[in-house]
């Protein structure tokens, strides 16, 4: 029997097939500084599912693993945008309402 959080994720799959973006932020929500949210048994039985995509499946596992480029990705979305990134937007947006 599967369970709730795999379910959750298989539908997720098949809602963002083909929008790589919107997987992503599904999976953000499973990463924290602290490490990964998924057990070894969850990501085992995504890893089998026939919902997922093979881009979807890596995902995941690279999600999980601590310091890779996927994890250090989805950390930084999960950060707050500084008032001097926001500033740097605001400027470029000036400039080219300007032109």
């Amino acid at each position: 029997m599967k369970g709730k959080r795999i379910a959750y994720f298989e539908k997720a799959a098949e809602d963002c097939r083909y929008n790589a973006g919107h997987w992503l932020r599904y999976l953000r929500k499973e990463v924290s500084e602290h490490g990964s949210r998924f057990s070894s048994a969850e990501i085992k039985a995504l890893m089998n599912s026939k919902v997922l995509s093979m881009f979807q499946k890596l995902a995941v596992k690279r999600a999980a693993t601590k310091g890779s480029g996927t994890y250090t990705h989805l950390l930084s979305l999960n950060q707050r945008a500084t008032t001097s990134m926001l500033d740097a937007v605001r400027t470029k947006m000036r400039q080219e309402k300007a032109e």
